[in-house]
């Protein structure tokens, strides 16, 4: 039961480590718009830099 337990924690793990991968790819497409004129605030990029941020603690976190 314990191995069970560990299994899907390290299913959940790797789900989560994914999901940070997807977000910070989409942060990086993000801020290319910004760059290309499509956000002309940057304000929209200060916001981004911030999620990233918050997402590679995250990630640093879960290297752990």
């Amino acid at each position: 039961m314990e191995t069970e337990t560990k299994s899907e924690a390290q299913k959940t793990f790797e789900a989560a480590q994914e999901q940070l991968r997807f977000a910070y790819t989409a942060l990086d497409s993000l801020i290319d718009l910004n760059e290309t004129g499509f956000y002309p605030n940057d304000h929209y990029r200060t916001d981004i830099n911030h999620i990233r941020n918050d997402i590679s603690a995250l990630e640093s976190f879960l290297a752990v």
